[in-house]
C-alpha cells in the first residue's frame, strides 16, 4: 500500500519521475466499529485524510492487528485511540502514538519513536530515535520491558516520563542517551517495578528529575542508580521526604521549598545531596 509515485514497488506506474511524498494518499482509517488485520503489509507515503497525524488512524472502539509489517515515511505510522496489537513489525521514520490500549512486541523503530498513554505494553523492541526522545510516557498503566532504547547523547532522553499513573520499567538496555530516563511531575507516578535495567555509554548515568509534580505528599526512595537534577521547587502545602539511602546529584540549581522538606537519613544509611 503505497504512492503511485513509489517506483520501488511494481515499477514506474504513472510514466513520471516524481519523488513520492508523505501525504500522497490518505492512509487507512478504522472507525469505532471497524477492525483491521494486517499480516506482512507494507505501508508507505500515507497520511490519514491529510491530517498530518499517521498512515493508520484507529478511532475509539476500533481494533487493529499488525504482524510482520513495515511502515516507512516521515509521518507517524499508527495513531491509536482504540485497541492495537503490533508484533514483529518495523517502523522507519515513522512510529506509534497510542492513548488507549496497545501491545507492541518484538518490533523495530529506526529514526522513530513511541508515545504511550492508557494501557500499554512495550516489550522486546529495538528503538533508535536519533534527535528526539525514544519513548514518551504520558500517563496510564504502562510496562516497558526487554527493550533496547537509544536516542542521542547530545540532547535526548531514552524514556521521557511526563504523566500520571503506574509505570514498570524492567530488563531494558539504555545506551547513548543524554538521560536514560527523565521524570517530569515525579510525584504523579506510581513506580510499580524498576529492576534489571542496564545502562551503557549514556551522557549522564542516572534518573533525571525535571520537576516534583502536584501531589501533597511526595516520597523519594533509593533506586539502582542515583537521581540527577538541575534543581526543583516544593510548593506551599507540599511535603517531600527523601528516604534513607537516597542519592541526588545536582547538575546545577538548588532546592527551593515553600512547603516542607524532610531528609530522613540514618547513621548507617544517610541521604546524599551532592554534585
Amino acid at each position: 500500500l503505497t504512492s503511485i509515485k513509489d517506483d520501488s514497488v511494481g515499477g514506474n506506474s504513472d510514466g513520471a519521475n516524481e519523488m513520492p511524498g508523505d501525504t500522497d494518499w490518505n492512509g487507512i482509517g478504522i472507525s469505532g466499529t471497524g477492525e483491521l488485520v494486517c499480516n506482512y503489509g507494507y505501508l508507505s507515503y500515507a497520511c490519514y485524510h491529510n491530517t498530518n497525524t499517521a498512515a493508520v488512524r484507529i478511532e475509539d472502539g476500533g481494533k487493529a492487528v499488525f504482524n510482520d509489517s513495515t511502515f516507512t515515511g516521515r509521518l507517524m505510522g499508527i495513531a491509536n485511540y482504540g485497541e492495537v496489537t503490533v508484533e514483529r513489525s518495523s517502523f522507519n521514520g515513522q512510529g506509534i502514538t497510542t492513548t488507549n490500549s496497545a501491545e507492541i512486541v518484538d518490533s523495530i523503530f529506526i529514526n522513530s519513536g513511541v508515545t504511550l498513554s492508557g494501557q500499554a505494553l512495550l516489550e522486546g523492541c529495538n528503538i533508535e530515535r536519533g534527535s528526539s526522545t525514544a519513548v514518551t510516557c504520558n500517563g496510564g498503566d504502562i510496562t516497558i520491558k526487554g527493550c533496547d532504547i537509544k536516542s542521542t547523547k547530545q540532547a535526548s532522553f531514552g524514556i521521557g516520563i511526563k504523566g500520571y499513573g503506574k509505570l514498570s520499567i524492567i530488563n531494558n538496555i539504555f545506551h547513548e542517551n543524554y538521560y536514560p530516563i527523565s521524570f517530569t511531575n515525579y510525584s504523579d507516578l506510581v513506580l510499580n517495578e524498576f529492576q534489571g535495567n542496564t545502562f551503557v555509554d549514556n551522557r549522564y548515568d542516572g534518573y533525571h528529575i525535571e520537576s516534583m509534580g502536584n501531589q501533597a505528599l511526595i516520597e523519594i526512595t533509593p533506586m539502582d542508580k542515583v537521581y540527577l537534577t538541575s534543581g526543583f521547587s516544593i510548593a506551599e502545602g507540599q511535603e517531600v521526604h527523601l528516604t534513607a539511602g537516597t542519592k541526588i546529584k545536582f547538575l546545577s540549581g538548588s532546592i527551593t521549598t515553600n512547603g516542607k522538606l524532610y531528609i530522613d537519613g540514618t547513621q548507617t544509611n544517610p541521604v546524599y545531596l551532592t554534585s
